[in-house]
């Protein structure tokens, strides 16, 4: 196994859970790649198995959020509570087999994808809700025919409770004028 390149090794690893992971027709299809491969190169899935644990490092950046992320992700795939790691500029290294790292490297793909979807969803609701909050509008109804004409856009019910939910978490603050108009 040690005389197979990490590339090759990280494709039956990654069939491997896809053979056992995957949905029907992709399981059985992972399985026959598989079985092909470590045909192609005298392997068993013993072989993959019998791995021992190596550190491997991985290009996190230097976002906290993604390093907290990774290290969940880690301790999911492991199955422990405690866990050794070392940490160099932007790069985080955990002792792994190569069928621990490629569990890893899936599962984190998945979840910061995932959480950039949600942050932007939030960030976008933010502004909503801070108006919302503070109630920073016309307080006077417009009745002119340029604002009754205009199209009404769908009602996205969910929208509207994400910017009450997050505006319900916002501090009471009121605003007080400091100069008085005559």
């Amino acid at each position: 196994m040690d005389k197979i390149p990490d590339k090759i090794k990280d494709r039956l690893i990654k069939l491997k859970n896809l053979a056992e992971q995957g949905y029907k027709g992709e399981a059985i299809a992972a399985k026959r790649a598989l079985e092909e491969m470590l045909g192609r190169y005298g392997l068993t899935i013993k072989d993959l198995l019998d791995e021992k644990p190596e550190w491997r490092w991985i290009k996190v950046g230097r976002n906290k959020d993604l390093k907290r992320i990774l290290h969940q992700c880690h301790f999911q795939v492991i199955d422990k509570d405690k866990s050794t790691y070392k940490e160099y500029d932007t790069n985080i290294a955990f002792e792994l087999t190569s069928s621990q790292y490629a569990d890893l490297m899936s599962l984190y793909e998945f979840h910061v994808a995932q959480f950039n979807i949600e942050r932007k969803k939030i960030i976008d609701n933010i502004t909503d809700a801070y108006i919302q909050k503070h109630e920073i509008w016309n307080k006077t109804n417009c009745e002119c025919e340029d604002c009754e004409n205009q199209p009404k856009e769908p009602i996205d019910i969910d929208k509207i409770k994400a910017i009450l939910a997050l505006a319900n978490t916002m501090e009471d603050i009121s605003y007080h004028k400091q100069i008085e108009s005559i």
